[in-house]
């Protein structure tokens, strides 16, 4: 999918060159938040009093952190990029939900990985330069990145989104 790879790391990665590397990885993980608040809102799903206290405290904390950031939570600025990242996974999570069910897990999985990755390829061309004149042990390497954390995650991940 489109939104869950190629836009949620264009905006990770251009927030974070203006910010701390700790702030970023701090409000992009805060997409359960936003999960649940697409859930409530958007799909009418229950949110329980204790879930709402740790969605204020979520806010809160997203609120010190980028106002402590370069440029703040002005539109644009590292931690408004970074934020959109994760309000982008938590949209992508509540549409991956429903194609496991039609198509299940693993075509879910590769539709994500092809549609999510075919962008990066025009986007990135020097990426495919510097990996085919690496040496062998780079493109290992990177297979190796490919496949573990990258294809063995996204699958565990979209299996337990859509069965649990």
């Amino acid at each position: 999918m489109f939104i869950g790879i190629f836009l949620y790391n264009l905006f990770l990665n251009h927030g974070q060159e203006s910010i701390s590397a700790g702030a970023g990885s701090f409000i992009v993980n805060c997409n359960p938040l936003f999960t649940a608040l697409i859930g409530f809102f958007i799909l009418k799903q229950k949110v329980s009093y204790i879930h709402w206290l740790g969605i204020i405290i979520c806010m809160v904390g997203v609120g010190l952190i980028s106002f402590d950031q370069e440029g703040g939570l002005n539109i644009g600025s590292g931690s408004s990029l970074i934020l959109f990242a994760a309000i982008l996974t938590a949209i992508y999570f509540h549409i991956v939900k429903s194609l496991v069910v039609i198509y299940g897990a693993i075509t879910s999985t590769a539709y994500t990985i092809i549609f999510g990755t075919m962008p990066m390829l025009f986007w990135f061309p020097e990426t495919y330069d510097f990996i085919s004149q690496s040496t062998n042990e780079i493109k290992l390497t990177y297979l190796w990145l490919a496949f573990f954390p990258t294809a063995l995650g996204y699958l565990t991940w979209t299996y337990s989104v859509g069965y649990y």
